[in-house]
């Protein structure tokens, strides 16, 4: 046999999905079918573990990434307000903001798909300081989460609103189209704007494995 194509299909068999893996020869008219059923796809994921623990986990990161900046800022005596103001662009918020939006749309999530209390968040931080103990504070909430608090709930509805107009969710959607993406849309852009902030390129700031 000089040479294979291999193809992928699904099909269904007494109710189960089946992947058919199929094999043919270039050479010869010779088809080979495998039959194997996937484990993975009996296995259900919950609400709570796609949300909770992945937002604690960006928000330990946040704070690692923010005092590795702080200490370097101290460092090489650049000032935290140079970095705390600093933009990714001139038409975006600054880094503040991106810490209190990541604070604020994981909390969010936990308030609007399990209907805890809201835990309000004054966004008047202005040091290093103040935004380690914000995101501390949000970590806490999460935490305080029961981990069956979002069990049935995959097709609830969540209402956003916004300056724009309310958007209407089942809780599986806003959790995956809307609160992941954004949270780490902002986390992301935190980081960007430390590593992309002029005071640190041009003395070589690095911030290596986190």
């Amino acid at each position: 046999m000089l040479g294979s194509c291999t193809t992928l299909k699904s099909s269904t068999s007494s109710g189960n999905q089946q992947v058919v893996l199929t094999t043919v020869s270039t050479t010869t008219t010779i088809l080979v079918e495998q039959k194997f059923q996937p484990t993975s796809l009996n296995m259900p994921v919950s609400l709570y573990e796609i949300s909770i623990p992945v937002f604690i986990r960006g928000l330990t990161n946040l704070a690692a990434i923010l005092k590795k900046a702080e200490a370097y800022a101290d460092e090489k005596g650049i000032p935290h307000s140079k970095l705390l103001e600093s933009k990714l662009v001139d038409d975006m918020a600054n880094l503040v903001f991106q810490v209190q939006r990541v604070s604020d749309t994981s909390k969010g999530a936990v308030v609007r798909i399990t209907g805890i209390e809201p835990v309000a968040m004054a966004d008047t931080e202005t040091t290093f300081e103040d935004l380690q103990a914000r995101i501390q504070k949000t970590i806490e909430v999460l935490q305080a989460v029961e981990a069956t608090s979002m069990d049935g709930k995959e097709e609830s509805p969540v209402v956003l609103k916004t300056g724009s107009g309310a958007f209407n969710f089942t809780a599986t959607n806003y959790l995956l189209n809307y609160a992941l993406p954004n949270f780490f849309f902002h986390v992301v852009t935190a980081y960007d704007i430390l590593v992309s902030c002029d005071l640190f390129r041009a003395t070589g700031f690095q911030f290596g494995v986190l």
